[in-house]
């Protein structure tokens, strides 16, 4: 078991709740204890702590989901969302967390 600890523990809360409801239909995410939803809880908690400035913010699970399908490896998934994210980043926004 993997405990994650950050500060108010904000982000674990918010991804666990995203993560269930990501793109349910969708063969990989179907099952509540498939690789699927485990490879994207993962990705998003390590992203959070990656990005620990940030962390997780709503709607990151349907960023990522796309990627974790086409890109199948939870290492390779990982980095383009860390780019794919950087980029939206630099491009958009002032993300303002309330944790």
């Amino acid at each position: 078991m993997i405990i994650f600890i950050c500060r108010n523990n904000c982000f674990f809360g918010y991804a666990e709740k995203d993560v269930v409801r990501t793109d349910r239909e969708v063969d990989i995410f179907v099952d509540d204890n498939g690789e699927g939803l485990r490879k994207l809880r993962d990705i998003l908690l390590t992203y959070g702590f990656y990005n620990f400035d940030l962390g997780y913010v709503q709607g990151m699970s349907d960023l990522l989901a796309p990627i974790l399908l086409v890109m199948e490896d939870e290492v390779d998934a990982f980095w383009c969302f860390v780019g794919y994210m950087e980029s939206m980043v630099k491009k958009n926004a002032v993300f303002a967390r309330s944790c």
